[in-house]
């Protein structure tokens, strides 16, 4: 799952979008584009119900009434207003007020449903609602009052009203009227709704959807929270796999030889990835360093010994791979760069201190290859070079 708080901005669709978008904007303010084809749907659509209305043919909503009252038709010039009289009339919320991203997660939601182009609403209301978010103007929405029938009717109703001037709303934490709060974050307000746009504003689950929603994340966290274990160095670690134990015994290791026993360098060695073996076969072993010197050092000492060493890269975008939303580190198998991953992962133990990381997982034992410098079976690979790197300190 990828990190909401790395999600900055999102492009509103109706079609894409993903339960850590909905949290980046509802939970960590990402800011919102509307896409344009979700313009291009909702002019169309929006074409068809004025085409409706103008034709007087019967269409519920546009030319009728609601629920019981959907056989009374309604005149040409009543249709605005009855449309404001349903946003009116469901104001009928009690208790304390939704949270901020609540709130924020239902504008967002009810936005991203409109854009589908099926609803007849003008796109000027689901701008309103973006510009809404992104300029941090939240509505005041009672959290009483939803009966889930044909949509949270009434906390939409509240949501409504300060796109028509109305209501009360936060605007940089301050509750106010909604007419203020739209002036103030410099949002045109609405005189009136026009035919369909009652219903498009209402019709949808989007409190209990905002509320679940970011219910469902927050227990997903809490969930990989049992993958999440302590290092000796005080660091905090998301398990991905139990396949990658070997690079916890070393980080530890690495912390040991530095804080206990006051290495100035250090490096460890390691049957630890298949990628390497993969990567490299059994002709040399990858190498993982956070110091030039040191690794020239190891260079000019595998020079002497015979055996072969290929530095692998440490360019900072492959620190995504140990990146974590729950902890200080991230550590999997990451199949494809698993011997890249593995080093990233053990050079933030090292910290400051010359450090290099062997991985022998290719070199270890010697079957196929009959290298002159290494013997059949278990090889040895990397202690002769060890041997002459200590000699030449």
């Amino acid at each position: 799952m990828m990190n909401p708080k790395e999600i900055k901005h999102i492009v509103l669709d109706g079609h894409s979008l993903t339960l850590e978008s909905f949290v980046a904007v509802a939970r960590y303010n990402a800011t919102v584009e509307l896409a344009d084809s979700a313009l291009e749907a909702m002019k169309k659509s929006r074409a068809l119900a004025e085409k409706i209305a103008e034709e007087g043919r019967v269409a519920y909503g546009i030319t009728t009434g609601f629920g019981d009252f959907q056989k009374v038709a309604v005149p040409e010039e009543m249709s605005n207003q009855l449309s404001t009289n349903l946003i009116l009339s469901h104001c009928t919320g009690a208790g304390e007020p939704y949270t901020e991203e609540v709130v924020r997660g239902m504008l967002l939601l009810r936005a991203n449903a409109l854009c589908g182009g099926v609803s007849g609403v003008r796109p000027l209301l689901v701008e309103m609602m973006i510009e809404m978010l992104n300029k941090g103007v939240h509505p005041w929405v009672p959290q009483k009052g939803s009966l889930g029938s044909s949509g949270d009717l009434a906390p939409l109703a509240h949501m409504t009203l300060p796109m028509l001037g109305k209501g009360q709303a936060y605007y940089k934490g301050e509750l106010m009227s909604g007419a203020d709060a739209m002036a103030k974050a410099g949002i045109a307000t609405l005189d009136t709704l026009v035919c369909k746009e009652g219903l498009g504003m209402t019709n949808g689950t989007c409190a209990m959807t905002s509320v679940g929603s970011l219910a469902l994340y927050d227990t997903i966290c809490a969930a990989q929270l049992g993958d999440v274990i302590g290092s000796m160095a005080g660091k905090s670690i998301e398990i991905g796999s139990t396949d990658a134990e070997g690079r916890l015994i070393l980080a530890d290791a690495i912390t040991y030889a530095i804080t206990k026993e006051g290495a100035a360098k250090v490096e460890d060695i390691a049957t630890l990835t298949g990628a390497i073996a993969r990567m490299l076969g059994g002709v040399a072993a990858g190498v993982m360093a956070n110091d030039d010197s040191f690794y020239g050092d190891l260079q000019a000492a595998a020079g002497r010994s015979g055996e072969k060493f290929w530095r692998m890269p440490d360019y900072p975008e492959y620190k995504k791979l140990i990146e974590s939303p729950l902890a200080d580190l991230y550590n999997s198998s990451n199949d494809g760069c698993g011997a890249i991953a593995a080093g990233m992962f053990l050079s933030a133990f090292a910290g400051d201190t010359p450090w290099l990381h062997l991985d022998i997982a290719g070199t270890a034992w010697n079957s196929a290859h009959g290298l002159e410098y290494q013997g059949k079976g278990a090889t040895g690979m990397g202690v002769t070079t060890l041997y002459e790197l200590c000699r030449g300190c």
